[in-house]
């Protein structure tokens, strides 16, 4: 099947930094469409690559699908692994066949479908459901499923019916089997595409694997995301940012969201200036997911004295003097990567979904900070010959499937002049392909 960049089979020509491609990850094959919501992308997960779909706006539905006709009577199985679950009727995420796109849905824009889906409504893992796009649910099947679990889903459509099944893919006794339903209203899903389903809720992170569809009991198609191409790892961005190796970057509405699309440490963007003998760094940070507040590595903020691979005499990859949200929702706390914490634990009663305008600075020896009015302690941080001079920039979550958004961006070198700023007003390309944005998304 063919792997040529999305991006190309689309007729788009964006103009990305050099700087700015990890090898890690990888473009969506040109035999997927997607539609007007969500965010799609290859990434690879511990040597697999998967197909990563991130919640970075409410937008209902999210949907890719295949692009190709395999009729009205068939067979869709892929492996699905919810990483992040926020709660609430929006979180949600399956497969879908019979998916009508913009345009030819009957029942309004946007694409429409027949789903099976994770679907929670009262903030436990206990609930799978059929779901006709904008016609209807079907029955509750109780069924105890976890985040961050390998699950097989099966969804088949013969005539006005469908039956299914979720799978553990570790444990083949760990599953259900979805009764049969009657499709609500089947003149509106006569036939259509078959693909999945990324979630509703806003910051909610899921992985794809392992897609097949099948006719008759035969694979038609199938697809494991092992694709050649290399994509940017920042899409969007002006030139002035670098990406590191890990996690993906993407400008959309107005800000900048940071994706933990692995959970590689550490994942720092920055602004290509070096700041020579310290220097300060703005900026407004909402955190829209932290799926587990006892683990370490749920983490977020801002950075300064980031040394770029190869410079970084303490092991590869980026490394800088951090200023961060940390693990519980009421602790605050500078990190210098690879080194230590910082002195002194803060609390900082903060939440989710909430923006915060977060303030750092260095004299090369020693940072300070604050998070709105609350000032942080200084820290004189250790092994400063290490982190002499380097770039300021931000730092999303080491923890995979955590999505940051970030907004107006503000560098000062050490004599206070502002010497970089970003509102991330503008996406960053050809007129044609911010216009034709959404086709990627």
């Amino acid at each position: 099947m063919s792997k040529r960049l999305a991006l190309m089979t689309l007729g788009i020509c964006v103009a990305f930094s050099s700087a700015a491609v990890a090898g890690i990850h990888y473009e969506l094959g040109s035999d997927w469409q997607v539609g007007e919501f969500g965010q799609y992308i290859i990434v690879d997960d511990d040597g697999n690559r998967v197909m990563c779909a991130a919640s970075i706006s409410g937008g209902d539905p999210k949907h890719a699908w295949v692009d190709q006709d395999f009729g009205s009577d068939y067979t869709v199985t892929c492996d699905v692994n919810m990483l992040t679950w926020n709660g609430g009727d929006p979180s949600r995420a399956g497969i879908v066949g019979r998916l009508q796109p913009n345009g030819t849905a009957i029942d309004g824009d946007h694409d429409r479908g027949v789903n099976l889906l994770l679907h929670d409504e009262s903030a436990i893992f206990d609930n799978v459901e059929f779901l006709n796009d904008l016609q209807g649910w079907g029955p509750a099947t109780a069924f105890a499923w976890t985040a961050r679990t390998w699950y097989t889903f099966v969804i088949t459509f013969s005539g006005d019916t469908i039956t299914g099944s979720v799978t553990n893919k570790d444990d083949a006794t760990d599953m259900i089997d979805v009764a049969e339903w009657a499709i609500i209203n089947p003149e509106n899903r006569t036939a259509g595409f078959a693909g999945v389903t990324a979630s509703t809720n806003l910051g909610e992170v899921v992985y794809f694997d392992n897609f097949e569809v099948s006719v008759g009991g035969a694979v038609v198609f199938s697809d494991d995301f092992e694709g050649t191409d290399d994509a940017p790892a920042a899409l969007g961005t002006s030139s002035d940012w670098v990406a590191g190796n890990a996690g993906y970057y993407v400008v959309n509405d107005g800000q900048l969201y940071g994706i933990a699309s692995n959970g590689a440490d550490p994942k720092h963007m920055w602004y290509g200036g070096a700041l020579v003998g310290g220097g300060s760094i703005s900026a407004d940070v909402t955190m829209l997911s932290w799926s587990d507040p006892t683990d370490d590595h749920s983490r977020a903020g801002l950075a300064l004295h980031i040394q770029p691979d190869g410079t970084a005499p303490d092991g590869a990859n980026d490394r800088g003097v951090c200023l961060l949200l940390h693990q519980e929702l009421n602790q605050v706390e500078f990190l210098n990567d690879n080194r230590s914490w910082g002195a002194v634990k803060e609390e900082f009663e903060w939440a989710v979904g909430t923006t915060y305008t977060f303030s750092m600075a260095s004299d090369g020896t020693t940072v300070n900070g604050s998070i709105d009015d609350f000032a942080m302690t200084a820290w004189e941080f250790p092994d400063p010959a290490n982190r002499a001079d380097g770039f300021a920039g931000i730092t999303p979550s080491t923890r995979a499937g955590e999505i940051v958004a970030i907004d107006n961006v503000v560098i000062s070198d050490a004599a206070g002049n502002v010497v970089f700023s970003d509102d991330f007003e503008t996406f960053h390309g050809t007129a044609s392909s911010a216009a034709s944005w959404e086709l990627l998304r």
